[in-house]
């Protein structure tokens, strides 16, 4: 676990989320836009299975990693990678903010996290699938890099883990001032 404060000076909490905070990332869940859950989860339909909710807060922190970030009234934002099998030094993305903290810098925070510990975990990229609607997440993503092939109605995104080999402008300055924050406070014995 560890505090962070967002640019306009809102603490936030950032730790790994655990089984027991089903019923946190359901609220969140519910606080989304139906807008917001279209663009995330690719689908129409509103609702979570069990077998979904399961799978989205039973995570192993290894091969499946999923962190929360937690504003002053509760989850605020997840972001989670999932290794991939047939390359398993390479992971599926994704991030969800809440719509009322969204454009805050939360994503860029969690995607510093989640670089942060993919590497510690030999993981060297992520792929990311965003729908072709969702411009907010395109223009985020491609300030990082260019859409690697289109997928239907989604780009696909293949992402460095190392925010070293990102181009240099505002939004990468950002992530890496997150990410050598993380990685200072997140430093054995330091």
């Amino acid at each position: 676990m560890a505090r962070f404060r967002l640019s306009d000076g809102t603490p936030v909490i950032l730790r790994a989320l655990r089984p027991a905070d089903r019923e946190v990332f359901l609220a969140a869940f519910s606080n989304l836009s139906d807008r917001s859950r279209y663009l995330r989860f690719h689908k129409l339909d509103p609702r979570l299975r069990e077998r979904d909710i399961a799978y989205l807060t039973e995570v192993d922190q290894n091969n499946h990693v999923a962190l929360a970030v937690f504003g002053p009234q509760g989850g605020i934002a997840l972001g989670r990678f999932v290794r991939l099998v047939d390359e398993p030094d390479h992971a599926d993305l994704a991030l969800t903010v809440l719509d009322a903290w969204q454009r805050r810098g939360v994503a860029t925070l969690l995607l510093a996290a989640l670089m942060h510990r993919a590497r510690a975990i030999g993981i060297k990229s992520f792929q990311a699938s965003v729908l072709d609607e969702n411009r907010p997440a395109r223009a985020m993503i491609s300030a990082l890099v260019p859409p690697d092939h289109r997928e239907g109605a989604a780009w696909l995104y293949r992402l460095p883990t190392d925010p070293d080999l990102l181009p240099d402008n505002r939004l990468v300055a950002r992530l890496r001032a997150w990410h050598s924050d993380i990685t200072r406070r997140l430093r054995p014995n330091g």
